[in-house]
C-alpha cells in the first residue's frame, strides 16, 4: 500500500515541489485554503460570490498531467490568462476561447473540447445574466472552467473532482481546508491591536503584488480568524475530508508559503489540531526562504510558537507533537535559535538553496522527504 504525504499549503510557494513530485509512487493530498481573495479570483468573488479558488486551481493546474500532447495542450488552456491591460482585447481573447475559436484549443480533441467548453460556457451565459460589467483583464481561464462548474453543480468538493478529471491528475488530491458555496473572509489581529480585514489588505500593500517588495506590517501579527456575514470572528467547520486524510497520513507537512494567510487558515480549525497530535509520524515544517510583508522581524521560534498555538485547542505546553522536524535554507535571513527549538524536541535540518536564489531546489527538497518517508 502506497504510503500517504499530506500537505497544508496554498498557491505559489509550494508551485515547484509539487510539480516536481506529481509523478511519485505516493499518494499525496494538498490541504487548500479557500481565503485568498486576490487576483482573477476577486472578480469572480464581487459578481458571484462562493469561495476563493484560486490556491486551489493553482495546486490543480500545477499538478496536472502533462505527458502527452493533449494533457499538455490542456495545461496551457487552463493556465492561460488574458491580457492584463487592454479590456477590448482580453474580451476578445475570452470570446475566442468561450466559442471554440482560439489557437489554444489546438491538440484538445473533441471529447474534451466539449467537456470543457460546457463550464466555460455556463460561466459565460452567468456573466451575461448576472455580470454585463465584468472585467475580463488578467482573467485565468482555469479560474473561469473551476468556477462555471461549481456554479453548475452547486459542490466546490465536485468542481474539484471534475477538474481534476479533465487535467489528468493521478494519485493526488486537492482538498478544500472548508467545505463550502459561500465567501469565506479572514481578517489578522496586530500586536500593537490594529485589525486588518481582507487577505489581500493582509499581503499585499497599496495594490502591490510583488511579496518581495512589500512594505512590513506596521505590528507583527498575533492571531489570523474567520468572520461570518455580520464581521464576527468565527470558527468555520474543518471538511471532513481534511481529517479523513490526516488520520491516514505516514507524514504532514506544513509548507513554504505565505505563512499567515496561506497556511494558518487551515491550522487554526477547530480538530485539525487533535488529529496531528494524535499521530505519531513526521510533521515536518518548512521555513520560508526569505521574509514577506507578513512575516518581517518573525524568528524561526515565532513560526513554530504560531503554529502551536494555532494548533492547541487546549493548552498542553509546547512540544513535538505537532512539529518533529524544522527544515530551512542554508544562510536564511531568518534567526534560528537552535538550543530553544531541540528543547522542543524539534529536529533542525538545514537544506541548500537554488543556485543564485534564496528559495529550495525542488529536487533537494523532494529528496529529503522521500528519505523521511522511506524510513516510516
Amino acid at each position: 500500500m502506497s504510503k500517504s504525504i499530506v500537505f497544508f499549503c496554498g498557491g505559489e510557494g509550494i508551485s515547484e515541489l509539487s510539480k516536481n513530485i506529481k509523478n511519485s509512487d505516493y499518494n499525496i493530498s494538498y490541504i487548500v485554503p479557500i481565503s485568498d481573495n486576490g487576483g482573477s479570483s476577486s472578480e469572480i468573488i464581487k459578481h458571484f460570490g462562493g469561495p476563493a479558488i484560486g490556491d486551489i486551481r493553482k495546486r490543480l493546474t500545477d499538478i496536472s498531467g502533462d505527458e502527452s500532447l493533449e494533457g499538455q495542450a490542456v495545461h496551457r488552456l487552463l493556465t492561460f490568462r488574458t491580457d492584463r491591460v487592454n479590456t477590448v482585447l482580453s474580451e476578445n481573447q475570452w470570446n475566442d476561447i468561450v466559442r471554440g475559436r482560439s489557437l489554444l484549443w489546438e491538440n484538445i480533441s473533441p471529447g474534451y473540447r466539449y467537456w470543457i467548453l460546457s463550464d466555460l460556457i455556463y460561466f459565460d451565459s452567468e456573466i451575461k445574466l448576472r455580470a454585463r460589467n465584468f472585467d475580463f483583464r488578467n482573467m485565468n481561464i482555469g479560474n473561469c472552467f473551476f468556477s462555471g462548474a461549481r456554479m453548475r453543480m452547486n459542490s466546490l468538493e465536485a468542481a474539484i473532482f471534475n477538474f481534476s478529471r479533465v487535467a489528468m491528475i493521478k494519485n493526488t488530491d486537492v482538498i478544500p481546508v472548508i467545505d463550502t458555496n459561500k465567501t469565506l473572509e479572514i481578517g489578522c489581529i496586530l500586536q500593537n491591536e490594529k485589525r486588518i480585514i481582507g487577505q489581500k489588505f493582509i499581503s499585499y500593500d497599496k495594490g502591490n503584488l510583488d511579496k518581495k517588495q512589500q512594505k512590513s506590517l506596521p505590528s507583527k501579527i498575533k492571531k489570523i480568524f474567520y468572520l461570518n456575514d455580520d464581521h464576527q470572528e468565527y470558527k468555520p467547520q474543518v471538511n471532513p475530508h481534511v481529517v479523513s486524510v490526516l488520520k491516514k497520513a505516514d507524514i504532514i507537512i506544513y509548507a513554504m508559503g505565505s505563512f499567515w494567510t496561506s497556511l494558518m487558515p487551515s491550522l487554526i480549525l477547530g480538530g485539525v489540531g487533535d488529529v496531528i497530535a494524535s499521530k505519531q509520524i513526521p510533521k515536518l515544517f518548512i521555513l520560508n526562504g526569505y521574509p514577506d510583508r507578513e512575516t518581517y522581524d518573525m524568528q524561526a521560534v515565532d513560526f513554530v510558537y504560531s503554529v502551536f498555538n494555532a494548533l492547541s485547542e487546549k493548552s498542553t505546553g509546547i512540544n513535538s507533537k505537532y512539529i518533529t522536524h524544522l527544515l530551512h535554507l542554508e544562510g536564511t535571513p531568518f534567526i534560528i535559535d537552535g538550543d530553544v527549538i531541540k528543547k522542543m524536541e524539534i529536529e533542525i535540518v538545514s537544506l541548500n538553496s537554488k543556485v543564485g536564489v534564496k528559495t529550495y531546489d525542488s529536487k533537494t527538497l523532494a529528496n529529503y522527504i522521500y528519505t523521511i518517508v522511506s524510513q516510516m
